[in-house]
């Protein structure tokens, strides 16, 4: 969730919300994104003292991926007056994910994903890093990359939204 403050630069119009500039706006936007994958090992390389201490694997994804926009702007300056936009969605993804173990326990990732459905566009990148106590579990932290473009309407009544949200994340990875 990001929550702004800021003034309109030309008259434009919104949904049902007139704009000229000037105005004092309000903004805010919540976005919420989950993907569930599936991937098949198609390259494993071991090497070090003994062969389960260092592997990389090359793996092909595919999954979908949820997403969920809330886009509010208010205008507060005037006669105050507010517009929201909703879309969520599921999207078809795929990608490649590249697995390197460390010291049995320790694994380090690169994954890439696109994915659309139809009225959104997406593109990922995550670096990983993680701890793997047993082979089917690993608890994982890392940095996210993910641009998205949303569209919903038509027309006049038409929404766009494009943009991208990076940061660091926390999750567990099943492995079966």
């Amino acid at each position: 969730s990001e929550t702004g403050a800021s003034q309109a630069l030309a008259t434009q119009q919104f949904g049902n919300l007139a704009l000229t500039a000037g105005d004092a706006l309000q903004t805010k936007i919540d976005y919420f994104t989950f993907h569930g994958l599936v991937g098949y090992t198609f390259y494993e390389s071991k090497f070090g003292a003994t062969s389960d201490e260092n592997t990389m694997r090359l793996s092909a994804l595919g999954g979908v991926r949820y997403n969920s926009i809330e886009f509010t702007v208010a205008r507060t300056s005037g006669a105050p007056i507010s517009q929201n936009f909703n879309q969520s969605g599921v999207e078809a993804i795929g990608g490649l994910r590249l697995d390197q173990r460390l010291l049995r326990v320790f694994n380090a990732q690169l994954e890439l994903t696109a994915g659309g459905g139809p009225s959104s566009a997406s593109g990922d990148i995550a670096v990983t890093f993680g701890y793997q106590p047993v082979s089917w579990f690993s608890a994982q932290f890392g940095y996210r990359l993910l641009v998205n473009t949303l569209t919903d309407g038509s027309g006049d009544a038409k929404f766009k939204f494009q943009g991208s949200f990076a940061g660091l994340f926390a999750g567990a990875s099943f492995k079966f």
